[in-house]
């Protein structure tokens, strides 16, 4: 008998009879001095899942679920151990998992399993538990050669009893609809002229079924195991996430995924099957999703309503959807352990054939959000990693934070995936901007300068208090540190990033045009008040009674050589570090100094 099953079988006859404390102790004292793969199995792996479910230790047993799906993410077997796991947790992603055990039980021809999961699955539906099916709808524009690939992977991954698929042919002419004709289990709508990207996923939405969730799928794109399935458990991971989406090879917004040693669609299957497994922690929150592969509640959509129309023949089209999600106080979340291969915009390939050229669409469809908004949405919208970063909280630390300047949500998503227990309130004196942002938590539309801070905090004090880039816009900053002062902790910390006035894109413009120009957004914003260097700054926010814990420089920009000269024959006469006139912005990290 192999040495991995023997194992595996005295290990489950110890937790059979009950002996959990010794099976804990052996399986902890293997993980310490046995490579996992000299002793894991998928066995091994369900019946630990099934221990540590029953010891209540949560993390041990995602541990060995993760372990077990490495080993085989189509087991039936690991995917009733995680509904076990949310079982009691969350019914409906009890059940989603359920639904995907018994599909890898009918695919493999494990009829009795198949029918012992019905069983449960039956009772659980009895008890009032439900969940959508999904539509699956995709738009064909000219990818015959893709299209295969990718309704193949739909059919290897996806429960067919639990998603319908709709394929929109937008008038192809390289034999697309023929094919598409051939096939038997797909719904087919067949436009005779091409009505572009938004227009055309309209067309497939409402050919769905009522009720179902919707699947925007690109044509060419193959899903890994369990693509779909992560997506629907991080849908259903509460009630106000209104969409998830993948990471992938191809895409933008922080969605790629690039590995150098990738050479071959092989290694990013392979690359898929390895990430698509349970995780502790998957989920990032974004303003908006790239609609390649974009899940949606039917009930968030029938809020927000379908793609725009306006943006046809495409993008920005989800971009505007993604805002829309979020002003209706829905979440947007991307599931990194849902990878699917997108091979990247060969619909589009096929405009630019025919004259259509790509960068345009994306000037012209960008000026249709700027028109659509009332705004450029760019200005309010950064993803401040560096800022975030400063903050030292474990992860599940129910923290407080309160971000001055909030914008439309950015800084304030990545502050929420890395904090799930934060309780995150916002300022931000634009309305229309505050509106977006309030999907994150409690968000005021109020001038800071003019709040009363200690009305909007209470009596418990915040742990972080964040202004990005938000300090030179106050008329008294020094009165505006004192308020913040006052609604900190007494450990708290405030996080300041101040842009750098002595930063290169600043003075060299000043030395060599005499130019000294404001613009929407940048160091030179038109709403700034008052500039900093990096010792005024400081003087500043000593002065105001904060300790300066940390600086952090953030260098950014390109820097011709003539000009990284120029600079250092200014540094030499000034006798200051090349780096004052590098870094675009300082990060300061204080505490209050009678903290």
């Amino acid at each position: 008998m192999d040495q991995k099953m023997k194992m595996a079988e005295q290990f489950a006859l110890i937790v059979q009879k009950g002996m959990t404390g010794d099976a804990d102790e052996m399986l902890r004292e293997l993980k310490k001095s046995v490579a996992p793969d000299d002793y894991l199995s998928e066995d091994l792996c369900v019946t630990a899942a099934y221990l540590y479910n029953r010891l209540g230790d949560k993390d041990e047993e995602l541990y060995y679920l993760s372990k077990g799906m490495l080993i085989n993410p189509e087991s039936p077997s690991l995917f009733v151990s995680l509904a076990d796991h949310y079982a009691g947790i969350n019914p409906v992603q009890e059940l989603i998992c359920l639904y995907q055990a018994g599909f890898y039980a009918k695919k493999y021809g494990d009829e009795e399993k198949r029918a012992l999961i019905e069983q449960i699955t039956a009772a659980l539906i009895k008890n009032g538990i439900s969940v959508p099916k999904t539509s699956i709808v995709i738009l064909s524009y000219n990818t015959r050669e893709y299209i295969e690939q990718c309704l193949n992977s739909i059919r290897d991954t996806v429960p067919d009893d639990r998603a319908e698929i709709v394929v929109v042919d937008n008038a192809s002419t390289d034999g697309s609809l023929d094919y598409l004709r051939s096939l038997d289990h797909i719904t087919l709508v067949e436009n005779q002229e091409n009505h572009g990207f938004p227009g055309g996923c309209n067309d497939g939405i409402a050919a769905c079924s009522e009720g179902n969730d919707i699947y925007l799928l690109n044509s060419d794109t193959i899903l890994s195991p369990n693509s779909l399935f992560w997506l629907k458990i991080g849908l259903y991971e509460n009630d106000n996430i209104g969409s998830s989406g993948s990471v992938t090879n191809y895409a933008a917004n922080g969605q790629s995924i690039y590995d150098p040693s990738w050479k071959s669609l092989e290694d990013y299957l392979s690359f898929g099957r390895r990430n698509n497994i349970v995780l502790q922690y998957p989920y990032i929150y974004k303003t908006f999703l790239i609609g390649f592969s974009l899940l949606m509640k039917r009930t968030a959509l029938e809020v927000t309503g379908t793609l725009d129309e306006r943006f046809n023949p495409g993008n920005s089209e989800d971009v505007d959807l993604g805002f829309r999600m979020l002003k209706a106080g829905y979440l947007n979340v991307l599931c990194t352990n849902s990878f699917v291969f997108h091979y990247g915009s060969k619909s589009f390939e096929q405009l630019q054939n025919s004259g259509q050229i790509y960068n345009d669409l994306l000037d012209i469809n960008e000026t249709k959000l700027h028109d659509k908004l009332g705004f450029d949405p760019w200005v309010y919208h950064h993803y401040r990693n560096d800022i975030v970063d400063e903050m030292t909280a474990e992860r599940d630390e129910p923290v407080r934070v309160l971000e001055i300047g909030t914008g439309m949500g950015a800084t304030a998503s990545l502050i929420r995936s890395r904090f799930p227990n934060c309780e995150y309130t916002g300022i931000e004196r634009n309305e229309t901007i505050a509106s977006y942002a309030k999907a994150f938590g409690r968000v005021y539309a109020v001038d800071a300068e003019e709040a009363d801070l200690s009305e909007i905090t209470g009596d418990k004090g915040y742990d972080y208090v964040i202004l990005g880039d938000t300090l030179g816009c106050f008329r008294d900053p020094e009165v505006m540190l004192d308020k913040i002062a006052g609604i900190l902790k007494k450990r708290g910390r405030l996080i300041i990033s101040i842009p750098n006035v002595r930063h290169w894109s600043v003075l060299l413009p000043l030395i060599n045009e005499d130019r000294f120009s404001y613009g929407a957004d940048g160091i030179l914003s038109q709403d700034t008040v008052r500039l900093f260097t990096e010792n005024e700054a400081a003087r500043l926010i000593s002065g105001a009674g904060f300790s300066i814990r940390n600086i952090k420089r953030n260098i950014a920009g390109e820097l011709e050589e003539d000009d990284r000269k120029e600079l250092k024959s200014i540094m030499q006469l000034s006798g200051g570090d090349l780096n004052d006139f590098l870094a675009r912005q300082y990060i300061f990290t204080a505490e209050k100094s009678n903290g």
